[in-house]
């Protein structure tokens, strides 16, 4: 409960603990269960596709932030004349996020 509090307020969020203290369990539980209470809310629907559900379809995409620079996860300008930007790992996921359906 108190991650789908912090997922319903804040825009990002991390778990913190010790090996093995079930981390990825809570998270991956909290997805499934959103992402059942939608398919319930779609089959009560009769499953007409609906603008807006109660209950958004979860939809993971994870990282390792420590595989890349912080250049590479954010973007950056490179040292071309004029300066070019290039995109990071987090907003080129993003942006595929936002434009799925």
């Amino acid at each position: 409960m108190q991650l789908k509090e912090c997922k319903d307020t804040r825009h990002g969020n991390m778990l913190i603990g010790s090996t093995m203290s079930g981390k990825t369990t809570c998270w991956t539980l909290l997805a499934d269960a959103l992402n059942r209470l939608h398919k319930e809310e779609k089959e009560e629907n009769g499953g007409v596709e609906k603008a807006k559900y109660d209950q958004k379809k979860v939809i993971v995409e994870a990282l390792n932030p420590k595989s890349v620079t912080t250049d590479e996860l954010y973007g950056a300008f490179d040292d071309q004349t004029p300066a070019q930007w290039r995109e990071g790992v987090l907003s080129t996921v993003l942006k595929q996020m936002v434009s799925a359906e």
